[in-house]
C-alpha cells in the first residue's frame, strides 16, 4: 500500500523533466502527501499538462461512498469499478519519493524510498467528479500498487508501479496495460526516517 508520499521537486523541474506544461494553481512541495490532498497529476487525455487532482478514487457500494488511494494491479481489468477508467482513464501521478512502514521490533518504522532523488513517476487511474465542497469538478485518481520487487519484499508486501525512467508516458497510451504493471526492478535506494 502507498499511503503517503513526497513531492518535493520544483515545479520547472517537474515540467522540464515530464515535458508538460504546469497547471494554472500553484504546486506545493510536500514532504509528506496526504489523501484528499490536491497533488499534481497527468492525465491520459493530455499528456502534455500537469494537472491538479483529488487523492482518492470514489466507489459507490449501495448506498455508501468510499475513496480508494490504493487500487490493486491484479483487480484493475476484472473489477466493474475500475474497467473503464483502466482503458481510458489512466494518469501519472507525479512524486519523487514514497513511503512504507516495515515491522521491526515490534514496531512500525518508516522507509522512504526514492529513484536517485530525482522525479518519479506511479501509474494511477482517474475519474471526474464533483467535490461536494466547492461544486468544482475535478479528476479524483488512486495509485495502483502490485506485489513487491525483491529489493522492497523486505520492507512491504506491496508497492507502487512505478514507471521506469523515460517510458513514462507509455503509460497513458499503450493499448495493453498488463506488461506495463510490473514491480519496478531498477535500483531503489531505502532511508529510515522518523515521522
Amino acid at each position: 500500500m502507498c499511503g503517503s508520499y513526497t513531492i518535493t521537486s520544483k515545479p520547472k523541474e517537474l515540467s522540464e523533466y515530464f515535458r508538460a506544461t504546469l497547471p494554472t494553481g500553484p504546486i506545493l512541495m510536500n514532504n509528506r502527501t496526504r489523501p484528499t490532498q490536491r497533488l499534481p497529476v497527468i492525465l491520459e487525455d493530455n499528456p502534455n499538462q500537469i494537472v491538479l487532482a483529488h487523492w482518492g478514487y470514489p466507489i459507490h457500494i449501495g448506498s455508501s461512498e468510499k475513496e480508494l488511494i490504493n487500487i490493486r494491479a491484479e483487480s484493475i481489468e476484472t473489477k466493474p469499478f475500475f474497467q473503464k477508467a483502466a482503458v481510458k482513464h489512466r494518469c501519472i501521478v507525479l512524486a519523487d519519493g514514497f513511503y512504507e512502514w516495515k515491522k521491526e521490533a515490534g514496531k512500525k518504522q518508516p522507509y522512504k524510498l526514492t529513484i536517485n532523488h530525482t522525479p518519479m513517476a506511479m501509474a494511477g487511474i482517474y475519474k471526474w467528479q464533483e467535490k461536494k465542497l466547492t461544486g468544482e469538478m475535478l479528476p479524483f485518481f488512486s495509485i495502483i500498487t502490485v506485489p513487491p520487487s525483491d529489493f522492497m519484499k523486505d520492507i512491504h508486501d506491496r508497492m507502487p508501479v512505478i514507471l521506469e525512467v523515460g517510458t513514462e508516458k507509455n503509460w497513458l497510451l499503450s493499448p495493453s496495460i498488463t506488461d506495463l504493471l510490473r514491480p519496478y526492478t531498477s535500483k531503489i535506494i531505502a532511508e529510515a526516517v522518523n515521522l
